[in-house]
């Protein structure tokens, strides 16, 4: 079965949109998880979560999206936090990022979607509030029914916790080995990088971004591919359900049209404006490890925008 955007011829699209008018977008980006892993299991991990859903339940998979936020702004993070050392991600700015997504909306309104899933495999702090004020205009300036939602596995979804796991823990590296087990190499559990750029490291965490003790301590529970399977079904059948739910919700007697690409350019310049000194993904490193307060978002009425949601 055919789930992927990509993948279709046009009528087979039509009759597939028909069926369930449900998008699922993956992102994510290429990140060190580990000697043990390949650096794309933020991204590989959300494909094929969404892959699996719109097979087991119907609905389309959105064409890739493997740049994610990380280096710009909070360009020391990984270094600072996760003990990496050689910035091996594949980032773009937060700004970009939510200008990207903004058009990307445009397109699966214009498309006909009635909900819309954007399943991130990488989590970013605060970024799910800039995203969420984003969807938020976006609706209001356009008066879009679709149903949109954005968020990692556990802002999406009731999901199993394994205790003390780590950045390329048990849970990051068996969805690994289900969905990519030729890129995993269990046998490099607590093994250390071969080339010391890729090292940093601090008290927490050693070169390969994960406790030095992941993989023989037993408080840790070993990944496995059974354990990727497990959690990859249960994480589906949340989204099934949540897109289920979005397709109840969505209402529409006469469906406006989506903004051509001028309006969109316009949308994104006054959300910019109205909003970026409140983005919380812009917090330095420095800021965010210290708490520092950062201005709350005084909501759309307070720049003369009626009907927020």
């Amino acid at each position: 079965m055919k789930v992927n955007w990509l993948d279709f011829t046009p009528d087979d699209f039509i009759d597939r949109l028909n069926a369930r008018p449900v998008c699922y977008v993956p992102c994510g980006y290429a990140e060190c998880h580990g000697v043990y892993n390949c650096l794309g299991v933020d991204w590989y991990y959300a494909e094929g979560i969404c892959n699996l859903t719109a097979h087991r339940y119907g609905g389309i998979v959105a064409p890739p999206m493997a740049f994610h936020v990380d280096e710009e702004p909070m360009f020391d993070w990984a270094t600072m936090t996760c003990g990496m050392g050689k910035q091996l991600t594949a980032a773009i700015p937060n700004f970009l990022f939510l200008q990207i997504l903004l058009y990307q909306l445009r397109a699966y309104d214009a498309r006909g979607f009635h909900a819309v899933i954007v399943f991130s495999g990488h989590s970013v702090p605060g970024l799910k509030h800039d995203v969420d004020l984003l969807l938020d205009y976006y609706r209001l300036k356009t008066g879009s029914p679709m149903r949109i939602v954005f968020g990692c596995e556990w802002e999406l979804c009731s999901v199993e916790k394994f205790p003390n796991d780590p950045h390329a823990g048990t849970a990051e590296t068996s969805y690994l080995m289900y969905f990519k087990p030729e890129l995993t190499h269990p046998e490099l559990l607590c093994t250390q990088a071969r080339h010391p750029e890729v090292g940093g490291g601090n008290k927490k965490f050693s070169a390969y971004c994960a406790a030095r003790g992941f993989g023989s301590d037993p408080k840790y529970v070993i990944p496995s591919r059974e354990i990727g399977e497990r959690k990859a079904m249960e994480l589906s059948a949340g989204l099934g359900k949540l897109a289920e739910t979005l397709l109840a919700e969505y209402t529409c007697e006469d469906r406006p049209a989506a903004p051509d690409y001028y309006r969109t350019a316009e949308i994104w310049t006054s959300f910019e404006r109205i909003t970026s000194r409140y983005w919380k993904s812009s917090m330095t490193n420095a800021q965010y490890l210290a708490g520092t307060p950062h201005p709350e978002f005084p909501g759309w009425d307070a720049f003369g925008i009626e009907g927020s949601l």
